[in-house]
């Protein structure tokens, strides 16, 4: 074997290089880790998210160790080495400067959720690209400089590579665990970035100088008096009241203060203009929300009467909304509740004041639990979304179900909140269709004005929901009474009975991402009035299309203008209610402003004004999201031209010369 050529005091010392290989694998797998979390408050933590960050990192690997190879022939020594290492680290110490700013203008507070993946999807795809792509590259072009340096000491290539590769193999499985178990939980996601800037500068100095200068690699923990108080900041009227970066999430606690009544939420992540819990000061109830309509579910266990001795499962609990409720409404119950995330609990306990129902609280993952626990309930609750749209898959197969059609006694209620607008939306018929498989049949209710359905199925015994308007509310209790009568409303419920070869939702093929993407995609209608030319009177439209806008039959409503003979100004406002209800702001303002065209009843002017006002808020929001999704698409489209002509340009140029 033919030694290469050794350059003393040029050359990384063995131990040096080894130390060097370990603290630069421990870094990189520091910042891939941190990256989803620092991106978390503003781009969510999806799987479109993790993967956008993977895939540039494995990018700016493989680039990396290109060039590397192409310094490494030209003979970089120790001191290319530490320049290297230098640049890098100090990249990765402005991350946490510069990414909350960047986050916002890629990913504007003011986004509309159910349009807004476009814009968080692209958006973290140009954020990770310029924050982190270049100092990974940079630091992943050491290894092979390493590898020649050692082999120029004692012309063992095989040894070199393998001293390089096991010790930074070795620093990344240590920072994986590190990571995740202490830092991210202990000290956040902006100071593990810095940590991972002080090892990278840390191995610069050995390189440089060895051992006894790498302490001088404290000094960019001082940038972390320059950091934000709030990785996001709350929105207008809200107030900040807690902020934790848990195990498995960002989690932030904000307090609307002139809201009447003032509202406390939880959001989760990216948060937008969603939440994962809320409370409103002086009722258990949260002012319509979908959470009010799921304490329906006992009553159709018990055929219009709840259960003796009822038994309820909660996954996904989260801060105790559903707890709150059910004390009120179903006293006296115990109720289980199964939060993954202990840092949740503990900001419902500290946060939304309420007593909880009679029961344990476990911090298992909802399937986990389900697929172990020996006990029975009367109804299980499933509201586990990590994320403000999505459902994650493992808790919404057929295998799923058949988990917990086990643990439900007979006679037994499923209820799960689920994202959608139509009944025929993706994720709503296809989970529709899994749950009928498992139990038979299943029926989903639109939430009054909200983007969520509420789905059930029922063990064993047919389910029929008009057992709700036998159900007698207290004349105190006003927000049961509007809750039993929009869900025992004729027609207010749809079927999904068990359909041979139907599409349904299988561990073996998690596809459930893909639906709730498409879903949301897909939201916008097409512009323009409804056509309203058919040979009926138009009183006659008038009369049916209330009575299907009261039944929650929204589509039907929708179709039925078109069997008007001619447009008036009453049926454009049903129009317009129709459309704002299945979530076409854009069309609802047509029909609006059409509506005041013809002419309105003095008595509706002011309110066909204020959704006039209102949706076109709404449509404009979306069209801004629209926008920014578009012009994050062609960024990233510009940063991926200007890194292939860069790294183009830098393997063909010398960038340093031999003997330095």
């Amino acid at each position: 074997m033919t030694a290469v050529e050794s350059a003393p005091g040029r050359d990384v010392p063995i131990p040096v290089a080894a130390m060097a290989a370990a603290a630069t694998g421990f870094a990189v797998m520091l910042l891939e880790l941190t990256a989803v979390r620092l991106f978390a408050p503003v781009f969510g933590d999806s799987q479109y998210v993790w993967t956008n960050v993977i895939g540039v990192i494995l990018l700016a690997l493989a680039l990396g160790a290109f060039l590397g190879g192409r310094l490494a022939d030209r003979g970089v020594g120790r001191k290319g080495l530490s320049g290297l290492l230098v640049v890098a680290a100090g990249l990765v110490g402005l991350v946490p400067l510069i990414g909350p700013p960047l986050g916002a203008w890629l990913a504007p507070a003011d986004l509309p959720l159910d349009s807004a993946m476009a814009a968080l999807v692209r958006g973290s795809l140009v954020a990770s690209s310029l924050l982190f792509a270049l100092p990974v590259l940079l630091v992943a072009a050491v290894s092979p400089v390493l590898v020649v340096n050692l082999a120029r000491a004692d012309g063992r290539v095989g040894r070199a590579s393998a001293l390089v590769s096991w010790t930074a193999t070795l620093g990344s499985v240590v920072g994986t665990f590190v990571a995740t178990h202490w830092l991210i939980p202990e000290v956040g996601s902006r100071w593990t970035v810095w940590i991972a800037a002080v090892c990278l500068a840390a191995a610069a100095l050995l390189c440089r100088f060895g051992a006894a200068g790498s302490v001088v690699g404290v000094l960019p923990l001082g940038w972390s008096l320059l950091a934000p108080d709030h990785l996001e900041a709350a929105g207008p009227g809200e107030v900040v009241r807690a902020e934790v970066e848990s195990p498995y999430q960002f989690l932030q606690v904000v307090e609307v203060a002139d809201s009447d009544p003032r509202r406390t939420l939880l959001r989760i992540n990216e948060g937008l203009d969603s939440f994962h819990s809320v409370a409103l000061a002086g009722t258990p109830y949260t002012g319509g929300g979908y959470y009010d309509y799921h304490v329906v579910a006992p009553y159709l266990a018990g055929d219009g009467a709840a259960p003796p001795h009822l038994r309820v499962l909660s996954l996904g609990d989260a801060a105790g909304t559903f707890g709150r409720l059910y004390e009120h409404v179903h006293h006296p119950s115990s109720m289980d509740r199964v939060e993954l995330d202990p840092a949740v609990s503990r900001l419902g306990d500290a946060f939304f004041p309420g007593k909880q129902p009679e029961g344990e609280r476990f911090a298992l993952d909802a399937r986990v639990f389900v697929d172990r626990t020996q006990r029975t309930y009367d109804v299980v609750l499933l509201d586990t979304y990590k994320h403000q749209i999505y459902l994650p898959a493992h808790v919404a197969s057929a295998q799923f179900f058949r988990g917990v059609r086990r643990v439900l006694r007979e006679g037994g209620i499923v209820s799960v909140n689920a994202g959608g607008v139509r009944f025929d939306d993706p994720v709503v018929r296809v989970l529709g269709d899994t749950m009928a498989r498992v139990f038979g049949e299943s029926w989903a209710f639109r939430i009054p004005n909200s983007r969520n359905f509420m789905l059930v199925a029922r063990r064993d015994k047919p389910l029929d929901p008009g057992c709700l308007a036998r159900v007698a509310a207290p004349p105190s209790d006003a927000a049961l009474q509007q809750v039993l009568a929009r869900t025992s409303v004729p027609g207010s419920w749809h079927a999904f009975p068990q359909r041979p070869g139907a599409e349904v939702l299988d561990d073996d093929r998690p596809f459930l991402d893909a639906l709730q993407e498409r879903a949301y995609r897909g939201d916008e209608a097409s512009p323009g009035l409804l056509a309203m030319h058919g040979a009926r009177p138009p009183d006659e439209i008038l009369g049916a299309a209330v009575g299907l806008l009261q039944a929650g039959r929204l589509e039907e409503c929708r179709d039925v203008f078109a069997g008007a003979r001619a447009a008036t100004g009453p049926l454009r406002v049903l129009a317009g209610d129709c459309r704002w209800r299945l979530r076409d702001a854009r069309g609802a303002a047509e029909e609006y402003r059409e509506a005041l065209r013809l002419g309105v009843p003095e008595a509706q002017r002011v309110r066909v004004e204020e959704n006039l006002k209102w949706s076109s808020v709404e449509a404009d929001g979306r069209g801004h999201a629209r926008r920014v999704g578009r012009r994050n698409g062609w960024l990233a489209v510009g940063v991926v031209l200007l890194a292939a002509v860069g790294f183009v340009a830098a393997s063909r140029s010398t960038v340093v010369a031999p003997g330095r």
